[in-house]
């Protein structure tokens, strides 16, 4: 994770010219870059999580004084195959954090 000036955390910067590369960038690669084998991609046994986006209505609205502020344009989402949100948060909570793999 890289700091800007305010000490926050962000991501790096995603290859831009290949829009094909970016949904493997930030699942399945970086999942086996961290040493997790069984997350990142859709196939059985695995754990998955899906978002459904409109892109044309896609956008961060959070600023430093409203970090909380949702995105617009998340439609669907869910969380190792159980519905999280709808439109609106559903409560359920399938998840759990996971840590880098050791060896």
């Amino acid at each position: 994770m890289q700091r800007d000036a305010g000490g926050n955390h962000h991501p790096p910067r995603l290859e831009l010219s290949d829009p094909m590369k970016r949904p493997r960038q930030t699942t399945s690669l970086a999942a086996a870059n961290v040493g997790i084998t069984n997350r990142g991609r859709i196939a059985p046994g695995m754990f998955t999580d899906l978002v459904l986006l409109d892109t044309a209505a896609l956008a961060d609205r959070a600023t430093p004084k409203e970090p909380h502020l949702t995105a617009t344009g998340v439609r669907v989402m869910w969380v190792n195959g159980v519905l999280v949100y709808n439109s609106a948060a559903t409560g359920a909570f399938p998840g759990r954090a996971i840590r880098r793999a050791r060896g």
